[in-house]
């Protein structure tokens, strides 16, 4: 520890001079603070599965040159509006000479700008000898395999008892893509979590793209979305300060690691004529499930982990099937769609039987019951110069429950955006696919509205401002009865200098847990300098104070390139201090290329976090490590059960590997060659 705080003071001491250029590492740091601090549920593996997406698109940027539509809005930043303004910029400047020219759309504000640059360039297109067609396919085709290993460096005690877990402790995942970027692609992948014997998860698919009236069908491992998420929502995210304005976007093949949210069968898209389009889906799964003594099943489980006997027992246990299909009409900014689902369960869900003494009044009374679950609904978007309106509503048809959501965003100039949200979710609504914003992370019992600002220009400071009010109709986990509460923040950012940019950030929560209401505030100040132009600092200090508990915590990071950006490496030390679990705060740390975690904090302790990261000059070959370790200050052991850890040491070691295999190359000839 005192060698890595001698290190950080080192790095320190370069002198600063440099501007920051935003990077994807930016990017995903931007992305998971707004995960944490928002509150958001969804797992690392489906967060992962969005990076993996985003990045692939980050590593092959859009070229504006060829762009479509549909290509811009898959990045989540950009609205409908903002989607079409750059096309029609592109369409009436053609060629773009520089993405600088993006400055003069009055929708693109600076941040979105920033993002932007990360996901497309601007690039000369010369006439392919292969007419963009399947001839020569076998020679645009890319490959690329990846590997991680994660190694720790303690031990558990479910690894000394009999009874514990059957596996070993390591991590251990593996996965390789093959697509020509056009018309086919083809993925697999398998994963070993820590415990697990042997390879304990896998999958794979099989995609082909626009060919003809066949704009997209996988046989595989898939996930599917359509409208806000309210049905199917597998294609997208957004948070609460998120001015988000694009919808999920249909079906995507699933190369996350994720075990349990995603399709596992087969998935097609017709384009109709008219802006119509025609899309079903297949699919049979067997997940894992806690039974009750008749059968039936109480709970569903997500976590994927067959580590001990008990676990493995449940592997497998209940088969679901679904299909659906949705059919969408799309005219200029105009696009209607109309969803529907069916599920069969090989077994009836039942979370809480009817004889209960506590039926009545559960907070499990309206949830799923039956073998069988059906779902249609209704979305909508539509662009009216600078505002832009859309939602989705949906029934679930064996409950008869109802979710709505509705939202209205305005552009007022190029400064300014305003959005508001309105959602409904009924105690009786269920989707096992749903994905949307909420407060109770489920598209259930729920009603709520969320007013955001973004804004530019004050002073210098960039703002976003975000009000989310809700309310729970029905009582939720330990709760008697029905609860409401309220969500506020402000983020303030600035660069005081070409070389320091400041960002100043407060949340204000109150929701009732246990019948109590508890009032949580989180103040966040953190200061980003540019050292030489290889080099960046960051200083952060955040507070969270809830029902007379302080928590505290302060990092330091660094992070660096050399070698043209062929080696990269990033460090950040943290110290923390909570007294309780509730005061718990969260501090970004780097991360594996291309992967996400989540990093809460309690107790009182330091925590460390090391990166190094090495591409070869062709970019074929990425080589890094990761290594994190933590110490607690207050106690001798930590976790509880099969996870307790005898020592207040908590270390591991994280190795990944990608290799790109040979790409083909074709003859590309210019149009006065062709000429000639």
């Amino acid at each position: 520890m005192k060698s890595l705080l001698l290190l950080l003071f080192i790095l320190c001491s370069v002198p600063v001079w440099a501007q920051h250029t935003y990077s994807w590492e930016d990017f995903v740091q931007e992305m998971m603070e707004q995960r944490e601090e928002e509150g958001d549920d969804t797992p690392d593996d489906t967060w992962d599965a969005w990076m993996s997406e985003l990045h692939l698109i980050h590593e092959h940027p859009i070229n504006l040159t060829t762009a479509t539509r549909q290509q811009l809005e898959a990045l989540p930043f950009l609205s409908e509006a903002q989607a079409e303004a750059i096309m029609e910029y592109a369409y009436m400047h053609n060629p773009i000479h520089s993405l600088e020219e993006l400055k003069q759309l009055p929708s693109l504000d600076f941040a979105t700008l920033q993002m932007l640059r990360l996901f497309v360039c601007v690039t000369a297109v010369e006439l392919r000898s292969d007419g963009g067609s399947w001839k020569g396919m076998g020679q645009r085709l890319k490959g690329q395999f990846d590997t991680r290993l994660d190694i720790p460096l303690y031990y558990r005690e479910g690894y000394s008892q009999d009874d514990g877990y059957i596996g070993d402790p390591l991590y251990h995942r593996m996965r390789y893509t093959l697509d020509d970027q056009r018309h086919l692609g083809f993925g697999l992948r398998m994963e070993k979590d820590p415990g697990e014997r042997w390879c304990d998860a896998w999958g794979g698919y099989a995609e082909v793209k626009d060919a003809g009236v066949l704009q997209h069908a996988i046989v595989g491992d898939y996930r599917v979305g359509w409208g806000e998420g309210l049905i199917m929502g597998g294609g997208g995210w957004g948070g609460k300060s998120m001015v988000r304005t694009n919808t999920q976007r249909g079906i995507r093949h699933q190369t996350g690691m994720d075990e349990t949210r995603y399709m596992r069968g087969a998935a097609a898209t017709l384009r109709l004529k008219g802006g119509m389009s025609l899309s079903a889906f297949a699919s049979h799964q067997q997940l894992d499930a806690t039974l009750n003594k008749d059968g039936t099943v109480k709970t569903i489980l997500s976590q994927g982990l067959h580590r001990t006997e008990a676990e493995r027992d449940k592997k497998h246990n209940l088969g679901g099937t679904s299909v659906g299909g949705h059919l969408a009409w799309q005219h200029g900014l105009t696009t209607i769609g109309l969803t529907g689902l069916y599920q069969h369960f090989s077994h009836a869900l039942l979370p809480i039987s009817p004889s209960s003494t506590n039926y009545e009044s559960s907070y499990r009374r309206y949830y799923p019951q039956g073998r069988d679950f059906g779902n249609i609904g209704l979305h909508y978007s539509h662009t009216i110069y600078r505002w832009q309106m859309g939602g989705e509503t949906a029934m679930s048809l064996g409950r008869k429950g109802v979710a709505t959501t509705n939202r209205v965003d305005w552009t007022v100039n190029e400064s300014w955006r305003i959005g508001l949200t309105q959602r409904y979710y009924s105690r009786g609504y269920y989707s096992r696919y749903a994905t949307a914003t909420s407060e109770s992370g489920g598209v259930r019992n729920e009603n709520a509205v969320t007013l955001r600002v973004h804004g530019q220009g004050l002073w210098g400071w960039t703002m976003m401002a975000y009000i989310d009010l809700f309310y729970h109709a029905w009582p939720r986990y330990q709760m008697t009865h029905s609860s409401a509460g309220q969500d506020a923040a402000l983020q303030l950012t600035r660069p005081i200098t070409r070389r320091h940019t400041l960002l100043l950030r407060y949340q204000m929560k109150r929701k009732e847990a246990s019948d109590l209401m508890q009032v949580h505030h989180r103040l966040k100040a953190q200061l980003t300098s540019t050292l030489h132009t290889t080099y960046r600092l960051q200083s952060t200090a955040t507070l969270h104070a809830v029902k007379g508990s302080l928590g505290i915590g302060v990092s330091e990071g660094v992070r660096g390139s050399w070698l043209k950006d062929m080696l990269r490496s990033a460090l950040t030390l943290s110290y923390f201090y909570t007294p309780d679990y509730l005061s718990r705060i969260y501090l970004y740390e780097p991360q594996l290329y291309a992967s996400v975690s989540s990093t809460s904090l309690f107790g009182h302790g330091l925590r460390a976090a090391a990166t190094l990261r090495f591409t070869s000059r062709t970019k074929r070959y990425m080589l890094e490590a990761k290594i994190a370790s933590l110490r607690y200050l207050d106690r001798d052991t930590q976790g509880t059960g099969l996870q307790l850890i005898h020592s207040p040491w908590k270390s591991d070691i994280s190795i990944q590997c990608r290799i790109r295999l040979p790409e083909g190359k074709w003859k590309s000839t210019t149009k006065a060659e062709q000429a000639e």
